[in-house]
C-alpha cells in the first residue's frame, strides 16, 4: 500500500487549493514514504509559489525527504536567491546540510558561501565523518551523547543523526550492539541519550525484531519527550503490521492514546486502516475518538467518511485537531463529491486556513528574536525561564 499511497498523494503536492496541497505535504512529512520524486515535486511547488509571491511553506515539510543530486543542485540555486536570515533561507540550508556527503563534497565551495561561522564548522565536522572507521564513529557518538546529556544542543543532535545514518551504510560493525543497548535501556530506570541513539538506529535499520522492546520503552517513559519522539519515529520507520498491533492496546487511554495514534496514523497500510476503523466503533473518550477520526482521514480512507462526518457533527474535540480540514481534504483527494465540500471550504477560509494567513504566521516567526541561553543546564533539569517545565520541553527544544 505504501507505493499506492505515495502515488495517490503526489498529484496533490501542486494542487491549486493551498489547503489540499499543504495537507498532502503533511501526509508525507512524518510517514517516511517520500522518495526523490517527492522532493522534486516539493521543489516545483516551491517555485510555483515563488512566482505567485507566496511563502515557501513546502520546503518546511521536506526535512525527511530523500533527495537526488538534481534536487540538491536546484535547492542550492534556490538557497542562493533567498535573503539570508529568512525562514526560507534557513530551511533550505538545513536541507542542504542533510544531503548525502557526496553532494556536499562536490559543491563544498558553493555551500560554504551560504554558511556562517558555526555552519562552516558543522560542515567541516560532517565531511570529516567519511574518513572515520566504525569504532571512531561510535566514539564520536558517545562524546555527543555525553555533551547532550549535560545540555541539549540541536546542532550536536543533528550531527549524531548523520553519524547514525553513516553507520547504517557500513558493514564493519556488529548489529547485535543495537539490541544490547535497547535491552540495557529497558533494564535501567531511564534511557540515557546514548541509549536513545540506538533506539534511533533501530529505526534507520528497520529492525523489526525490536518492535515490542521499543513499544515498552516508549510507554514506560512518556515524560522523556526526546525518547518518546525518537521511539515513535523508529516504530513508524519499521512500519509493519506488528508495530500497529503492538501500539493498538495503548489507544483507548487518555494519556497513551495520542502517542499510540501517532504511530498508527503514519503507517500507511490496509491493516492500519482496518485497525482504525475498528477503533472508531470501540473508543469512547471524545478526544481519542477525534484523533482516530483524524488518523483515518490521513490514511485517505473513503470508508471512514460517514463515521468521521458523524464525529465532526456530534462530538468533535476541536481543541485536539480540526476535523473539518482533514475531512475536506480526504474527500477532495479521493474525488468524493460530498454535498458539504463547498461549506467546509468556506469554513476553512473563514478560519484563516489559507496561504495568506500562513504567510503572515511565518513572517511573524522570522521577525522573532532568538533566545540566548547562557546557563549550562541538563535536559531533565527545570527550565530557567520559570515555566515549571523541564528544560528539554521548554527553552531547550
Amino acid at each position: 500500500m505504501e507505493t499506492t499511497f505515495l502515488n495517490k498523494v503526489h498529484p496533490f503536492l501542486n494542487h491549486e487549493d493551498p489547503i489540499v496541497r499543504d495537507f498532502a505535504l503533511r501526509l508525507l512529512e512524518k510517514s517516511y514514504l517520500a522518495n526523490e520524486c517527492t522532493f522534486s515535486l516539493v521543489l516545483e511547488s516551491n517555485i510555483s509559489r515563488s512566482k505567485k509571491a507566496m511563502h515557501h511553506i513546502p520546503l518546511f515539510y521536506a526535512r525527511e525527504f530523500p533527495m537526488s543530486e538534481d534536487n540538491f543542485l536546484q535547492l542550492l540555486r534556490d538557497a542562493e536567491m533567498y535573503p539570508k536570515g529568512t525562514e526560507d533561507f534557513r530551511t533550505a540550508v538545513h536541507l542542504l546540510l542533510g544531503a548525502p556527503s557526496a553532494f556536499l563534497k562536490e559543491n563544498e565551495e558553493e555551500v560554504t558561501k551560504l554558511l556562517d561561522k558555526k555552519g562552516r564548522q558543522y560542515l567541516d565536522e560532517l565531511l570529516k565523518l567519511d574518513s572515520m572507521a566504525a569504532p571512531e564513529l561510535f566514539a564520536e557518538l558517545a562524546k555527543l551523547a555525553a555533551a547532550i546529556e549535560t545540555r541539549y544542543d540541536h546542532a550536536k543532535f543533528m550531527l549524531a543523526e548523520v553519524i547514525l545514518k553513516r553507520l547504517s551504510m557500513r558493514k564493519d560493525w556488529d548489529r547485535k550492539l543495537v539490541g544490547k543497548m535497547i535491552f540495557q535501556a529497558l533494564e535501567g530506570d531511564f534511557a540515557t541519550v546514548h541509549e536513545i541513539f540506538f533506539v534511533m538506529l533501530a529505526g534507520i535499520e528497520r529492525m523489526d525484531q525490536f518492535t515490542s522492546q521499543l513499544v515498552k520503552l516508549l510507554f514506560r517513559e512518556l515524560d522523556d519527550d526526546l525518547l518518546v519522539e525518537e521511539a515513535i519515529k523508529s516504530l513508524i520507520k519499521i512500519g509493519t503490521d506488528e508495530v500497529v498491533d503492538a501500539a493498538t492496546p495503548y489507544v483507548n487511554d487518555e494519556e497513551t492514546g495520542p502517542f499510540a495514534l501517532d504511530i498508527i496514523r503514519e503507517i500507511k497500510s490496509e491493516h492500519a486502516e482496518e485497525v482504525l476503523l475498528d477503533l472508531m466503533e470501540e473508543v469512547e473518550m471524545e478526544p481519542v475518538r477525534t484523533l482516530v477520526a483524524y488518523a483515518l482521514c490521513t490514511q485517505l480512507s473513503v470508508r471512514s467518511i460517514p463515521s468521521v462526518e458523524k464525529v465532526l457533527n456530534e462530538d468533535h474535540a476541536s481543541w485536539f485537531v480540526d476535523l473539518t480540514e482533514a475531512l475536506y481534504c480526504n474527500c477532495v483527494m479521493n474525488r468524493v463529491d460530498h454535498p458539504q465540500l463547498k461549506q467546509w471550504r468556506n469554513e476553512l477560509k473563514d478560519m484563516g486556513v489559507d496561504d495568506e494567513s500562513m504567510a503572515s504566521f511565518f513572517s511573524m516567526v522570522q521577525k522573532k528574536e532568538p533566545v540566548k541561553v547562557e546557563i549550562k543546564i541538563g535536559r531533565n533539569d527545570p527550565c530557567t525561564c520559570g515555566s515549571g517545565k523541564k528544560y528539554k520541553k521548554c527553552c531547550g527544544k
